[in-house]
């Protein structure tokens, strides 16, 4: 009697600890569902704000320390920030981003790692997101955001701002701010406006915005 009371407490024994792990396994599933849950829901109801520049500024230079306030900048108004992941421009935003408790998206590409060997995505991007080329990476830029800025760049922030402009002429993707920063951009887009002709309708040129500063950009993004 005795040794089937033990065997009897034993497998009581093993059967209620089996039961308080599956519980506690069992809430911690549901609770981080939850988490993750209210996390989407949240970011769902968050303006994406992406930006545009070029790889080349480092610290310590004058566009680098613009970009990071840029990125501080949109995450105190709210702004999920998206950027092209890697290094210049797209990691001081992310870095002045994070820096101010923003959710940073950087948008990956294969392509662009093959091209330059040892390139990484930079540590201030939040969550990542990968394309096997650069068409896919310029399309979600371009079409994944409520709003695009255009720091100083090259041939691949101007075709960035091209894109993003052609497509909200032909409105092909829902109406947003497109606003380039600084004098470069804006003589730039002078220039283009005084031989335009008749090729640019005055309709199509108000889609693009010119602001002096970063912090004019999102003075611009914050008017009704």
């Amino acid at each position: 009697m005795s040794s089937h009371n033990g065997l009897f407490l034993s497998r009581s024994l093993h059967f209620r600890v089996a039961t308080h792990y599956t519980i506690h396994l069992i809430l911690f599933i549901i609770t981080n569902f939850m988490f993750s849950l209210i996390t989407m829901v949240h970011y769902c109801h968050v303006a994406n704000s992406v930006v545009f520049g070029s790889s080349r500024p480092r610290e310590g230079t004058a566009t680098y320390r613009e970009a990071r306030e840029l990125g501080g900048l949109l995450a105190k108004a709210g702004y999920i920030v998206s950027t092209g992941a890697y290094r210049g421009v797209m990691e001081a935003v992310s870095r002045g981003a994070s820096e101010a408790g923003g959710h940073v998206i950087g948008i990956s590409c294969d392509q662009i790692e093959t091209m330059v060997p040892g390139l990484e995505v930079n540590q201030w991007v939040t969550e990542e997101i990968r394309y096997n080329d650069l068409r896919g990476r310029l399309h979600h830029l371009v079409v994944e955001s409520q709003a695009a800025i255009a720091m100083p760049g090259g041939i691949g922030t101007l075709l960035e701002i091209a894109y993003t402009w052609g497509l909200l002429q032909c409105e092909e993707i829902p109406s947003k701010e497109l606003i380039v920063v600084g004098k470069p951009w804006s003589d730039i887009v002078n220039v283009l406006m005084e031989q335009r002709g008749d090729y640019v309708d005055d309709v199509h040129r108000m889609l693009l915005k010119t602001v002096d500063t970063a912090s004019d950009a999102v003075k611009r993004l914050e008017k009704p």
